[in-house]
């Protein structure tokens, strides 16, 4: 249920920064499942990326402006995700975008 939560903020923070395009991509790989949710909005500034799972952490307020949001939402998913034993890292893609990657033990 949680990992759920996890997926669905990911997926809320993609529809609401996106352009026009998300691409959500699966993959089993060396004994983990990975997930990755792309979109092609404006990315996120570097100098944001090392706090974006920090809690109250709010990016740059032309990416949050017009929003309620708290900034708990990511921290949470980071949370949730380590203590599942996975991880969750965020990049830009090669082309803009943000890049949100998420691996599990694939192990039963």
């Amino acid at each position: 249920m949680r990992l759920g939560q996890v997926v669905t903020n990911l997926l809320s923070n993609a529809i609401e920064h996106t352009r026009d395009r998300i691409t959500i991509t699966t993959q089993r790989q060396n004994g983990h499942a990975l997930l990755i949710i792309a979109d092609n909005g404006p990315g996120i500034p570097k100098e944001h990326l090392p706090h974006l799972f920090d809690r109250f952490y709010r990016a740059e307020a032309s990416r949050t402006r017009g929003t309620d949001h708290n900034g708990l939402g990511l921290a949470i998913s980071k949370a949730i995700v380590d203590a599942h034993g996975g991880t969750l890292e965020a990049s830009n893609g090669s082309t803009g975008g943000a890049v949100f990657a998420l691996q599990l033990s694939a192990e039963a």
